[in-house]
């Protein structure tokens, strides 16, 4: 089925508050905390407050409202966000290629956020967010006690500067989460190990910062060293740990990442705290992370995480060559691949377009290495053997992301069309579903016909209704769902794509093959001839056409030049397969109706079967082909082959359920072993035949043809 349109809003967005009025939120609790300062200040004056005690209650006030504050806001964010945001995710994960009804999304979900709005624990019973609040607290304690005189100023000691640096950087990580929905208990534990680390970090600054000057100089460095600690104190223990080595006699650079994060675009060091807080430290663990689960625990835009490890995927494959990929123009693995298999290239065509890529890729090394190093223009054979060697890694860099479980995920987000339908919609439009699946089409119409009175507006329910009529055989009733799809000027540009291609599928049922025909040159119209599905269709429906008709000659041949214009014309690697089987039955119905001349014969047969051998190269379970080759290699006098052929296709249907395909192979088979004297094998196939389709005469005159010329007058009358 196709993607959802919906002409309406949907209504769980009522509830969806837009960034605004978010940072509404937290300005209005930053603006109670301060007034609550200034309110504190401005009852101390007028009292007649000593100038140290006044200090002394500016002090315990920061400290109240700077410990507190977190938890605060967190506790604001609770309130406002959670129905919004289950919403959201579940419809990023239908985006992706995900079952959003699975259970365990939102069981996911529930763990991480907590239920709401009822049931739900506060947050003072959270341990996670008491210990970092009264770490919080003993922080700002430690910056203004014991204070030196009676000046509001911190405390010059590494301590606490370093905590300084810790809350700046919390505090910006607090308002950035909040701010994009990303303010969960499990950040609170990163705020108590970044306090606890930055605590024992400042208590060694003098080991990591040796002193060198005067002591005025040597004690504002400890400071300076200890805030920057506090900002990042993941650098700080990477620092530590170097010094460390090197105090050992180690290497340093055995700690160096080759991946860092920090080289991805978009990644800065909030986004690297963020991401270490998840366990992922460098690209490979970016890669092979859970996109849903960071889509849910970080609540970065899909699109950005999306982002992130298309170009991580990239990184990994290319390795050093990943300077050469980014100047030729690849900045993700999705634009590698779509420079590396385009859709509209095959053959030789595509071979050459891939030695020009590695051609361009080996020009960016070599003047990269040169400008490093002035080294000698290898030669042309050297140059060729290069090519060579970029050409066999770029083919295993696409096989590699082939199977890469997270690139389809990727691509699955870059190349489908999406837009959220309204909730009820969704979970009745996927009960519909369920029951269409499980063939109770009668079912199915009545849960579309329902949602259709309440939200006429969706105009992919027709299409879905129109699906469940043909189901039940009522082919008419869906013509008139779909020809509604297609009429309508508000139903979104994919859905009226399929809607035609249904439409044609249902008159070609009732017989009308000529509006079949039509209603395909409408859809490749529609689409600018940018619609493999609806071209292969038009040749399909003519060939069918054709068969059981019988216009005058020029006619014929008119239709069946159409067909094979409409095959040639199909790109995309995913239609090539049956583009060309048809194109090569195509050609040898056509040279048949003509009445089989002798002159095109032999170009005409050869070019048939080379195309249907090439459809079977490209999907070797494409039974179709294996019948249409053993109809061209029969013409051609090959019967051992054409027996080989179909013996072939037989033993891929075993694999599968299609009685019409296994009934024709059987018959074609048949006929061969007719043609050659072998009736008892004959007759075993046509008796297959006969009961995989017992409607059908065809198998029973042939078995009774089959039975008489093998001597059996009883049976054959029979």
């Amino acid at each position: 089925m196709t993607q959802q349109d919906a002409a309406v809003r949907p209504p769980a967005e009522s509830s969806e508050q837009p960034k605004p009025r978010r940072r509404f939120h937290l300005l209005s609790v930053l603006l109670f905390l301060a007034a609550l300062f200034l309110t504190l200040v401005a009852i101390s004056i007028p009292l007649g407050v000593a100038q140290d005690q006044m200090i002394n209650i500016l002090r315990l006030s920061l400290v109240v409202i700077g410990g507190w504050l977190p938890a605060i806001v967190y506790e604001s964010f609770t309130r406002e966000r959670l129905p919004a945001l289950a919403t959201e995710y579940k419809q990023n994960l239908r985006r992706l290629g995900y079952p959003a009804s699975t259970t365990q999304y939102q069981e996911k979900f529930d763990e991480i956020y907590g239920h709401r709005p009822e049931g739900r624990r506060g947050w003072f019973l959270n341990s996670a967010i008491v210990i970092s609040t009264l770490l919080a607290i003993i922080g700002w304690m430690l910056v203004f006690f014991p204070a030196q005189d009676d000046e509001l100023i911190p405390t010059p000691s590494p301590v606490a500067f370093g905590f300084l640096g810790a809350y700046v950087f919390s505090l910006g990580s607090l308002v950035r989460q909040y701010v994009v929905d990303d303010l969960q208990p499990r950040y609170f534990a990163s705020l108590t190990n970044r306090y606890l680390s930055v605590f024992v970090l400042s208590w060694l600054v003098t080991l990591i910062a040796p002193s060198e000057g005067s002591a005025t100089a040597t004690d504002d460095r400890y400071l300076l060293a200890a805030f920057a600690i506090g900002l990042f104190p993941t650098t700080g223990l990477r620092v530590a740990q170097r010094a460390g080595t090197a105090f050992l006699g180690l290497f340093s650079d055995s700690f160096a990442e080759s991946y860092p994060l920090s080289k991805i675009d978009g990644i800065n060091a909030y986004h690297e705290d963020r991401l270490m807080l998840e366990g992922i430290e460098n690209m490979q663990s970016l890669c092979s992370a859970p996109i849903v689960d960071l889509m849910l625990k970080t609540r970065y835009p899909v699109e950005q995480i999306v982002d992130w490890v298309d170009q991580a995927l990239l990184y990994l494959h290319a390795r050093e060559r990943i300077q050469d990929f980014q100047e030729s123009g690849m900045r993700t693995a999705t634009d590698f691949l779509d420079a590396y298999e385009p859709p509209d290239l095959s053959g030789d065509a595509l071979d050459q377009h891939r030695q020009a890529l590695a051609r361009l890729l080996d020009a960016k090394q070599r003047a990269r290495l040169q400008s490093a190093d002035s080294a000698a223009q290898p030669s042309p054979a050297d140059q060729g053997a290069e090519t060579q060697n970029t050409l066999t890694q770029l083919s295993v860099m696409a096989a590699a992301l082939h199977f890469d479980p997270n690139f389809f995920h990727v691509r699955y987000w870059r190349t489908h069309e999406y837009e959220a339908l309204p909730e009820e919609v969704e979970q009745g439009r996927t009960e519909a579903d369920l029951k269409l699946m499980q063939g109770l089409p009668h079912q199915a119409v009545k849960g579309y016909t329902q949602l259709l009175q309440q939200f006429p507006g969706v105009h992919a329910l027709h299409l879905y209704r129109g699906l469940a009529y043909f189901a039940q055989g009522e082919y008419l009733r869906a013509v008139d769902e779909y020809e509604r799809v297609i009429q309508s000027s508000r139903a979104r540009p994919k859905t009226i794509r399929h809607a035609y291609l249904e439409r044609g599928r249902a008159l070609r049922e009732l017989g009308e093959n000529q509006e079949a025909v039509e209603t395909y040159r409408q859809a490749i119209q529609f689409a600018q001839g940018d619609f493999p599905e609806a071209q292969l269709e038009l040749a399909r429906t003519l060939i069918a056409r054709l068969t059981p008709a019988a216009p005058d000659l020029q006619t014929r041949l008119a239709l069946y030049d159409e067909a094979i214009q409409a095959l040639q014309s199909i790109r995309g690697q995913e239609f090539q397969a049956e583009a060309q089987a048809n194109l090569g039955l195509a050609r040898y119905l056509r040279w048949k109706d003509q009445g089989r001349p002798a002159d095109s014969r032999q170009a005409i047969l050869t070019q048939a079967r080379e195309e249907l051998e090439h459809a079977l190269r490209l999907k070797p379970t494409l039974v179709e082909a294996y019948l249409n080759l053993a109809l061209v290699l029969e013409e051609m006098g090959h019967q051992t082959e054409a027996l080989d052929t179909l013996t072939e296709a037989l033993r891929q249907l075993q694999s599968t359920h299609d009685p019409l395909q296994a009934y024709q192979a059987r018959l074609q088979r048949g006929d061969l072993f007719m043609a050659r004297g072998e009736y008892q094998r004959a007759i075993e196939d046509y008796e297959v035949a006969a009961r995989l389709i017992p409607t059908e005469a065809t198998a029973f005159f042939k078995l009774g043809v089959a039975r008489l010329r093998a001597g059996q007058l009883e049976l054959a009358a029979y």
